[in-house]
């Protein structure tokens, strides 16, 4: 019997809009620009210093997943068992995430699931990364985003926020999001038809912008020509 090659996997493109894409980057640049001034600096070092408790130095930023992630030193000053004191460092870091790139709408609700999964993976002594990996062996009934109950019991009780939801919503403003679940998935069709959903309404609210660009464009074309 000849051997049969697996089926290609499903894949769902999305298009964003470049040109609300090219106001974000101008506007997340400038952003970032403004946070790494000296004086917002030192007001962030006072705000993580007064978080933890000691004195917080800024010692450098980095950037990944349209985050800017700023490391701070922080020294606290504990008492010894001599009765005197001693200083205790510990680093720590503050997660920003640039304006724009985030869904406005969703920033609550996607910073409350990651909050609950990672009490999640601490209840299950599951290390934070690769989480994924440690993730394998546990199954749960549907998708979406886990809560515990009183009787300490996890269950799935929220509606995921899906990546391409999120950057459907980010990349095309006028997405309307009334269809979007309110609950948890059942099943892994329940997943494929809001991605392929998601890329019907991506479609559309494109074309929507770019007619709009180009009537501007051609009223700007009438105005020289007259």
């Amino acid at each position: 019997m000849a051997h049969r090659l697996p089926p290609n996997p499903i894949q769902f493109v999305h298009v964003s809009d470049d040109l609300v894409f090219k106001e974000i980057n101008t506007a997340c640049n400038a952003w970032v620009a403004k946070t790494l001034a000296p004086r917002r600096l030192r007001q962030l070092s006072a705000f993580v210093g007064a978080a933890l408790g000691g004195t917080a130095t800024y010692i450098k930023n980095m950037e990944g997943c349209y985050n800017l992630v700023l490391q701070f030193c922080v020294v606290r000053e504990a008492d010894t068992a001599d009765g005197g004191t001693a200083s205790e460092e510990q680093h720590a870091v503050l997660r920003l995430p640039m304006p724009g790139f985030r869904a406005a709408a969703l920033m609550a609700e996607m910073l409350q699931n990651e909050v609950t999964w990672l009490r999640y993976f601490a209840a299950h002594a599951i290390a934070k990364v690769p989480a994924y990996l440690a993730m394998y062996n546990h199954r749960f009934d549907k998708i979406g985003v886990v809560s515990d109950s009183a009787d300490g019991r996890w269950e799935i009780t929220h509606r995921p926020i899906l990546q391409s939801m999120h950057d459907l919503l980010v990349g095309v403003p006028c997405t309307d999001t009334d269809a979007w679940p309110h609950g948890p998935l059942a099943s892994a069709a329940d997943y494929k038809a809001i991605i392929s959903r998601s890329v019907v309404e991506d479609a559309t609210c494109s074309d929507r912008r770019i007619k709009k660009t180009l009537d501007v464009n051609k009223g700007l074309c009438c105005l020289l020509i007259d």
